[in-house]
């Protein structure tokens, strides 16, 4: 093994770590309350626990389309690479003696890891472990410890490990650079800085005076920010062609095989396809000013054909000559409803008609005030918690409120990147103006007010916030238990 981070290990499984909470908030979360008249209680995953809260009986609760679910993740696998969609089957794409680079999904991916490994060598039984390599595509996300990865112990031992770092450039090699346009992007980001700039000095202004004269420094320093100056830098950043980076083990391969996943995303639309290559194996400099086209119309939940920032990493990945991906599509829950294999571009847009079936959801209204949850690894921090807000944002009235139940051991994950990158740059882009959000988690008020939440002691304390901000006593509330998984239409 190479290049691996040792460190302590989670739990048992990727997706049921245990880690610190005070038992007396978990139990105050957890204690099923007598109920009120007029309200329903309502099961919502939370993180290393599920939690029970009550909501109006009028609530709209929203779940992903029940579907027929893969009984046989292996016999699904051998099926997908041997009909594979826009390739030749993976026995004929691969040749004797070829250099095999398997891509698999970090940690908070669900994915078949070694099922696909017995997969690759029963159909290229010619494949020797020397010629097998396989890469831990982080991303620029935080490296997990290899132990906390579920691999059996005899691939450990036989098969070279890479833990991709984007920031290491001894790992790095420029392969190309990008030509999408991205002038549309610029335009449009430096025209509506400058709209929210105008209309939001003055009211600004006021409350940046309002948070010191009060010592409130928590939401000072949060609504200070990057500002209009920061901000237009970023995009400048953006507009350029983006270079492609990627890991050298990429570059020295013969094959480059990629097992993924393919899921709603907040600004790529769906993932899967060339993301395990861009940005799961490439530097975060090719990253960065790929995600902060996220702003642009076109980059936002489940929309795919004029996506600026997915066709600016598919062009990227053209550089990679022979790619086969594998993609296992998400059943709403943990499992999947269909395993794709092929071309990076033709599969991954197959499985995607799939995943809408799974996760589009037609709403016929809006709400007030919408609940978003989760469980691991997405409760993990602030940063990944954010994701559950965009599904909210598309069903949310003007000025209404989103509640995110979500533990969040981890706490925020880099206050910088949350606020500026994540949230201002992305979030708000995917939510309907003056909206609010409030967190209810397992961290302490200083902590979740160092991000752009607004701290709640438990979910009654967040609906009594929500009923002020909206100035209503009986909201209309809508509640999406795993929002990740959903994409309203």
């Amino acid at each position: 093994m190479a290049d691996l981070r040792k460190g302590t290990r989670l739990a048992d499984v990727p997706f049921q770590v245990q880690l610190p909470i005070s038992p007396k908030f978990m139990a105050q979360l957890i204690e099923t309350k007598t109920m009120k008249s007029g309200f329903r209680e309502v099961e919502l995953p939370f993180g290393s626990k599920p939690v029970t809260v009550e909501l109006p009986e009028s609530a709209m609760v929203i779940y992903p389309n029940e579907i027929e679910t893969v009984s046989d993740v292996k016999a699904a696998l051998l099926e997908a690479v041997r009909n594979p969609i826009g390739l030749p089957p993976l026995r004929e794409f691969v040749k004797p003696g070829d250099k095999v680079l398997f891509v698999h999904s970090d940690i908070t991916r669900n994915i078949p890891r070694n099922e696909s490994i017995e997969v690759l060598f029963e159909e290229l039984p010619f494949l020797k472990d020397e010629d097998l390599t396989i890469i831990l595509a982080n991303g620029n996300h935080k490296q997990a410890p290899f132990d906390d990865y579920d691999y059996k112990e005899e691939y450990r031992k036989r098969f070279r490990f890479i833990n991709h770092d984007s920031r290491d450039q001894s790992q790095l090699v420029q392969v190309g650079v990008t030509s999408t346009n991205k002038k549309q992007f610029f335009r449009f980001f430096v025209g509506d800085q400058t709209r929210k700039a105008l209309l939001g000095f003055i009211p600004k202004l006021f409350a940046m005076i309002f948070y010191l004269l009060t010592l409130q420094f928590g939401k000072f320093r949060r609504n200070l920010g990057l500002g209009y100056p920061g901000r237009l830098i970023l995009a400048l950043m953006a507009r350029k062609p983006t270079p492609v980076i990627l890991n050298k083990a990429v570059v020295d391969a013969d094959v480059v095989v990629t097992l993924g996943q393919i899921k709603p995303h907040y600004f790529m639309g769906f993932s899967g396809g060339a993301k395990s290559i861009f940005p799961g194996v490439a530097a975060f400099k090719s990253i960065k000013p790929n995600h902060l086209m996220k702003a642009y119309l076109s980059s936002r939940l489940g929309s795919i054909s004029d996506n600026i920032c997915r066709a600016d990493i598919e062009e990227g990945v053209s550089f990679v000559k022979r790619l086969f991906i594998i993609n296992t599509v998400t059943d709403g829950a943990k499992g999947a409803a269909k395993i794709v294999a092929g071309h990076y571009i033709e599969a991954q847009r197959e499985g995607v008609a799939m995943a809408r079936r799974v996760t589009e959801v037609a709403i016929p209204q809006k709400f007030d005030v919408v609940v978003v949850s989760e469980s691991f690894p997405i409760a993990l921090n602030i940063y990944q918690t954010a994701k559950t807000l965009p599904p909210a944002g598309k069903i949310l009235n003007p000025g209404g409120v989103m509640i995110a139940v979500c533990e969040c051991p981890e706490g925020i994950a880099g206050k910088f990147i949350v606020n500026e990158i994540i949230y201002q740059l992305g979030v708000v882009y995917s939510c309907p103006e003056n909206h609010h959000c409030i967190l209810v988690s397992g961290l302490d008020r200083k902590t979740v007010e160092e991000s752009f939440f607004t701290y709640a002691s438990d979910f009654e304390d967040a609906m009594a916030q929500a009923k002020r901000l909206v100035g209503k006593e009986n909201p209309t509330v809508g509640c999406i238990p795993r929002a990740t998984r959903v994409v309203p239409v």
